[in-house]
């Protein structure tokens, strides 16, 4: 393990090593506790994931984590955790970032866990244990599959998408209530004509951070079986939650003011709301080993990305996308999709790295937003599985042509809609005609292109020109002519 310790502006690195005998661990070390003092003027700077932190004070030599591993930890404020990871992980969690440096030259450092040592001192008064002797207690990090199901709740309840979604249930209501007291087919018109450009431009003004929240949190927080390379440092944050140590009146104090609950100068606690709680005291423990390689460890995921570029190409009529899958030990995987819609394909994309697979998924149709696609990763280590619902906002439909462009009363004629952004899937594209007595089926053969509908004219339907135009869930096309000519009739 490697202990340390940051308070009051003075630093202090215990490093004790226990390692575990197995196949993974190469080098002997020592069981014995050393102290390696930091110079107090002020603690190291904290390094980035990609850089070579500094050199502790004491060499590292003979690969020993005594001297080889350093660790520095920060707590992070509410509102930076808020703007980083989202407000639902900032009002349940305390963010404690923990940056480890690996010093050793040859070897890489796997870290095993992250734990954070709450002494008894943390909290005035402080609590009462039945072993007088206990100087506090031990709480390890909550993983990263854990966090995620916090964050995409806290993804489905952001104000900016709670908001959007509101929008377009107004727009729904507000549409039913046009079309019934026009007594007129206008119900999906007026959804468009609602929906269309308030959804645009709300979508516009107000983009969704929750997904780049989404993504820095699966790059930070803890996962088992962190690998950091030789020379390298790796930021991480532990995560702890604060209903186990906070009362709800303390919650709030410390999402508006942490240092409200600070300890004074003597030691004494004048807070509102006792006991006073200082977790600039915390201590991060790390438990690694030195290894020259991994192997025989399964695949890890992480996440699957698109770039927004890539999103919206699930709306050509055959898009070929470019993604990636995030995640460790993914040398020498294979990708691929379970419960694949019809028509759709996925290929890797070059060799996979220790970290990232690239892969291109081609389709014969349109994907509409909300599809989900089950990713699996496979390798004869093991499997690991992840899900993606495909979420972006198809641009506005075009209508180039009509064919046929006229039709007869008291007839039904399949007409063929050409044009672009048609979007397949119930209720994602659909067809408006003007007028009343002519009735729209249901789009279908939707192939981004093109589509086909059943235009049924009664009998009394007024001869003449129509406007048909093209809806998706964005807004509305412009119009092209359709015309209606009298019925024949028997001599």
């Amino acid at each position: 393990m490697t202990i340390n310790r940051l308070r009051n502006g003075s630093a202090a690195v215990v490093s004790v090593v226990l390692l575990m005998l197995g196949p993974q661990l190469l080098l002997p070390a020592s069981a014995k506790a050393q102290v390696t003092p930091v110079p107090a003027a002020s603690p190291t700077p904290v390094s980035t994931a990609t850089e070579t932190p500094e050199p502790p004070a004491s060499k590292c030599i003979d690969h020993d984590q005594e001297k080889c591993i350093q660790v520095r930890i920060g707590v992070m404020a509410p509102r930076i955790v808020r703007d980083t990871f989202g407000k639902r992980i900032a009002q349940n969690f305390i963010a404690i970032q923990v940056t480890v440096g690996n010093h050793d030259r040859e070897f890489q450092y796997l870290i095993n866990d992250v734990s954070l040592f709450l002494k008894r001192g943390i909290f005035k008064p402080e609590p009462f244990f039945e072993d007088p002797h206990r100087e506090g207690f031990y709480f390890s990090s909550a993983e990263l599959s854990l966090l995620r199901g916090v964050a995409e709740k806290g993804q489905g309840q952001d104000t900016r998408n709670k908001t959007l979604r509101f929008f377009r249930g107004i727009g729904t209501i507000a549409a039913g209530m046009i079309g019934v007291a026009s007594f007129g087919p206008s119900y999906s018109e007026s959804v468009a004509v609602f929906n269309g450009p308030i959804i645009s431009a709300f979508s516009e003004a107000f983009p969704d951070y929750t997904i780049n929240q989404i993504n820095r949190l699966n790059d930070s927080a803890y996962t088992a079986n962190t690998l950091i390379p030789a020379k390298h440092s790796k930021v991480l944050v532990a995560f702890i939650p604060q209903e186990i140590f906070l009362n709800k009146q303390q919650m709030k104090i410390f999402w508006d003011d942490p240092t409200a609950l600070y300890p004074n100068a003597d030691g004494s606690c004048t807070a509102k709301f006792l006991p006073c709680v200082d977790f600039r005291q915390v201590d991060a423990v790390i438990d690694g080993d030195f290894i020259t390689e991994i192997s025989d460890m399964p695949p890890l995921v992480n996440s699957v990305q698109f770039s927004d570029s890539e999103l919206q190409k699930f709306e050509n009529e055959k898009p070929v996308v470019k993604g990636f899958v995030l995640g460790r030990f993914l040398t020498e995987t294979l990708v691929d999709l379970e419960n694949v819609p019809e028509g759709l394909s996925l290929t890797k994309d070059g060799e996979p790295t220790g970290d990232r697979i690239n892969f291109i998924i081609k389709s014969t149709k349109p994907i509409s937003p909300e599809t989900k696609l089950n990713f699996v990763v496979l390798s004869n280590r093991g499997t690991s599985r992840i899900s993606k619902e495909l979420r972006y906002m198809p641009d506005a439909p075009t209508l180039t042509n009509i064919d046929p462009a006229t039709g007869k009363q008291n007839t039904s004629v399949m007409v063929t809609l050409t044009g672009t952004n048609f979007i397949p899937g119930p209720g994602r594209t659909r067809v408006l005609i003007s007028g009343t007595g002519v009735t729209v089926s249901e789009p279908v053969n939707v192939l981004g292109t093109s589509l086909k509908v059943t235009f049924t004219i009664t009998e009394t339907a007024v001869t003449g020109t129509r406007q048909v135009s093209v809806v998706n869930d964005n807004s509305q096309s412009t119009s092209k002519t359709f015309t209606i000519t009298a019925k024949t009739t028997n001599p």
